[in-house]
């Protein structure tokens, strides 16, 4: 019976998984944004940037195609010695990333610009009803606040670089995941987040989007390390605190970033109806559990208590846009801002009402 219905649900959760990243790969390949050309939805054109991509890339394909002698030297490189190349090509990316930040950091406005202005200008009416209303930026706005703080510095260039080192860090916990799962694979990820670095214009915006990455694949790491058999026990015990860490982290920077703490756990609560384990085994997995909870209650009521004490600016909590609004957003066009529902929100003085 126990078999039956795990292999019910592991079919489920393979199908929907499968179903979902059909549906995000269709959407993203229909997207208005990489329209080639004159792009008449977004008013835009192709960059010359992307342009010399795709000249490149066509480039590389045909002679790999056409040109055997081409087409060894390009095994050789790029298959026999893999991880050479996949760690020279990771590096320029990263220089490259530097080399555009300096160029572009330009001012941003909507949420990010808010942020921004908030870290000085604290009397302005609009930005303390931002922050009323928009109460779950406050753990980015402090932790801005803290390093401009800490460096003496708030300028757009000083944040930028803050994200890029946030993008690429969360990259780097993204290979060490790899390599506690298959050692064989680094290469392969060395590959594919040189490509992502490469085409990643997020880097200019210092927002949660990108500040959530590295706790993401922090708590991604952390559970690889759990699950991973023949490790020492102190790396078990390090991955438990810094997986509680982690998961509170990125609830605190963006909520939504726990989907995959979600899917973490109806995972291993599937499994348990397949794994049979020693008494011994079930009190190092209640140990393990234990340091996860506990460093987890710890992170958030510390974090939790920074927020609610914070003197930086004057916030009215009981106007806070409840989460139902953030759910409706994906719900509403092409999932994006909903300017009118945001505006109804806005005029009710407690966030409860509907």
């Amino acid at each position: 019976m126990t078999n039956k219905l795990f292999n019910f649900g592991n079919k489920t959760i393979t199908n929907l998984f499968n179903g979902f990243f059909f549906l995000t790969l269709l959407f993203a390949v229909t997207s208005p944004n990489i329209i080639l050309g004159d792009n008449k939805i977004t008013g835009a054109g192709t960059t010359l940037f992307i342009t010399w991509l795709l000249i490149i890339g066509v480039g590389i394909l045909t002679c790999i195609l056409a040109y055997p002698r081409f087409r060894q030297w390009a095994r050789q490189v790029f298959i026999v010695q893999k991880f050479r190349t996949a760690l020279i090509l990771l590096l320029v990316v990263i220089l490259w990333q530097f080399v555009f930040i300096f160029n572009v950091h330009p001012q941003i406005g909507f949420d990010v610009g808010a942020i921004h202005q908030a870290l000085t200008n604290t009397t302005d009416t609009e930005i303390k009803a931002y922050f009323s209303l928009n109460y779950n930026n406050m753990p980015i706005l402090l932790a801005q606040l803290f390093l401009s703080h800490l460096f003496s510095m708030r300028s757009w260039l000083f944040f930028d670089l803050w994200t890029v080192f946030f993008v690429d860090l969360s990259a780097l916990l993204n290979i060490l995941c790899v390599f506690v799962i298959d050692k064989k694979r680094i290469a392969a990820a060395m590959y594919l987040h040189a490509l992502w670095l490469l085409i990643f214009p997020m880097i200019i915006v210092p927002y949660t989007d990108t500040w959530v990455l590295p706790f993401v694949s922090g708590y991604i790491l952390c559970y690889s390390i759990l699950i991973k058999k023949r490790l020492k026990w102190y790396w078990k015990f390090l991955a438990a605190i810094g997986l509680g860490i982690t998961v509170i982290g990125a609830y605190f920077m963006k909520p939504s970033a726990i989907v995959g703490v979600i899917a973490i756990v109806l995972v291993e609560i599937l499994y348990l109806l397949k794994q049979k384990h020693s008494f011994k085994e079930w009190i190092s997995r209640f140990g393990l559990i234990f340091c996860v909870v506990f460093a987890s209650a710890v992170t958030y009521y510390s974090v939790n208590q920074s927020i609610k004490q914070q003197t930086h600016i004057q916030v009215n909590t009981a106007r806070e846009i409840p989460a139902i609004h953030f759910i409706s957003m994906g719900a509403y066009g092409t999932g994006g801002y909903n300017a009118a529902d945001a505006l109804k929100w806005q005029k009710f003085p407690q966030s409860k009402e509907e």
